[in-house]
């Protein structure tokens, strides 16, 4: 991880910032669950990045709609934390302390295309149990894009796929692959 990179967390008016992650990817398999397995299966396409116009069929491209979101679930008592560099966000994650009693939940992730694989997603993610351990959580749930580098991050990450999805997130989101992690 480059040296100037720096975490803190995301205030309110952080929100605007968003914009400043390049989202976009070459995505080469996707993952799916079949039997309680997780397969792969070849899917090449792109994800684009983050869009100025409003699409309010798919509003999870939308800047403008990801910013206003994050400005609401931080005054919802949600934790969001930034990685910059050199004064640029370059990537965040946002959790929900209390998903369940005893469960926290990393909603969002997005580390911009130049500064993948340099160890800001891990920093995050060890930044995220940390908070979710002070909140009082045993365990953290991912609901992850299929995308084969996101499921492969969070495995690598030590989640799991789990056995029994939160039927409302499953509910709104059925093609992402559910995953948890042991905390403690």
């Amino acid at each position: 991880m480059a040296n100037t990179v720096t975490f803190r967390r995301l205030l309110p008016d952080d929100a605007a910032l968003l914009g400043q992650i390049d989202r976009s990817e070459i995505v080469s398999h996707v993952y799916a669950v079949h039997s309680g397995e997780l397969r792969t299966e070849a899917a090449p396409h792109e994800i684009p990045g983050w869009s100025t116009e409003r699409i309010d069929d798919y509003p999870a491209f939308n800047v403008e709609f990801r910013s206003e979101r994050l400005r609401s679930r931080l005054a919802d008592g949600w934790i969001a934390i930034g990685a910059f560099d050199q004064g640029a966000l370059v990537a965040y994650c946002e959790l929900r302390p209390a998903l369940t009693e005893t469960t926290a939940q990393v909603a969002e992730l997005f580390v911009s295309r130049s500064h993948r694989r340099t160890g800001i997603g891990t920093g995050l993610m060890q930044r995220m149990g940390h908070e979710a351990q002070q909140a009082g959580a045993s365990h953290l749930y991912v609901s992850a894009i299929p995308t084969d580098s996101a499921v492969n991050f969070y495995l690598s990450q030590g989640f799991r796929l789990n056995p029994e999805p939160h039927p409302e997130l499953l509910a709104l989101e059925p093609k992402d692959i559910h995953m948890i992690k042991d905390l403690i």
